[in-house]
């Protein structure tokens, strides 16, 4: 039936078959880049996201735990107020900062050590208060004595376990960053089997389109140089373009028939 079809349907065909492996392997590609974009995402918008917020606690506590040292050593009780109400934001400010970074948090492990730090905050705090309120009441050196024998110990055990809960973010992240890897590879060499076999479906197409053209030409020409020489038998196959037969049988056939 190939054989048999005009030049320009076969053409035709050709072109849609190329377009058709186009799209292929361009729908291919989108849905290959849309899939490594919701993975970058997925790394910047909320595993990032975590190991940030985890790192800004981290500061608060260190920053926290400076205020209190610097509150305990001084005589001036307005000043000493004023450091309490910085503190008493910090501490507002990172209560927040808890409340953001919880519903992020969903991999049991994560929800684990995301409980340790909640557990160790609460007697830091509690200590912490104690020692302010003893230094307020002018009882410097109980506030010193407790701050640097039970408050400093607690605040090393929080912070440590935020150090933990921030590790297992680092290690959610790089995972992430290794599946977004492995997905691009993926993507990649998928891309480029399509994109040569594409190429290699083109060659070879506009091979047979050429060679269905040429081969019956090849023999219409041979047709007229058999009429040259005087040889009116010669007879063409039935293959090949319908314009090319059309064009055989007026030039030759007629010729033969005489």
């Amino acid at each position: 039936m190939f054989a048999n079809m005009k030049v320009g349907v076969r053409l035709g065909l050709a072109a849609s078959l190329l377009v058709l492996m186009l799209l292929a392997v361009g729908s291919c590609s989108l849905f290959q880049l849309s899939t490594i974009n919701a993975l970058v995402g997925d790394l910047l918008g909320d595993k990032w996201t975590k190991v940030k917020l985890a790192n800004k606690i981290i500061d608060a506590v260190n920053t926290n735990g400076r205020q209190v040292f610097g509150l305990l050593q001084l005589d001036d009780k307005a000043a000493m107020e004023k450091v309490t109400a910085d503190m008493t934001a910090e501490s507002a400010s990172l209560t927040k900062v808890y409340q953001t970074i919880e519903p992020l948090i969903r991999s049991d492990e994560g929800k684990a050590a995301y409980k340790a730090v909640l557990d160790a905050r609460k007697p830091y705090t509690e200590s912490r208060k104690a020692a302010i309120e003893l230094a307020l009441a002018g009882k410097r050196a109980e506030a010193m004595k407790k701050f640097a024998a039970e408050t400093m110990p607690l605040q090393k055990k929080y912070i440590d376990a935020i150090g933990v809960l921030v590790e297992h973010q680092s290690v959610v992240m790089e995972k992430g960053v290794e599946v977004s890897q492995a997905h691009y590879e993926r993507a990649r060499n998928i891309v480029l089997v399509l994109s040569v076999f594409a190429i290699f479906c083109a060659i070879l197409g506009a091979w047979l389109v050429t060679r269905s053209i040429t081969r019956p030409l090849a023999g219409l020409v041979e047709g007229a140089r058999a009429l040259g020489e005087g040889d009116y038998t010669y007879r063409l196959g039935d293959d090949g373009a319908e314009e090319v037969r059309e064009l055989a049988y007026c030039d030759i056939s007629d010729f033969s028939d005489m």
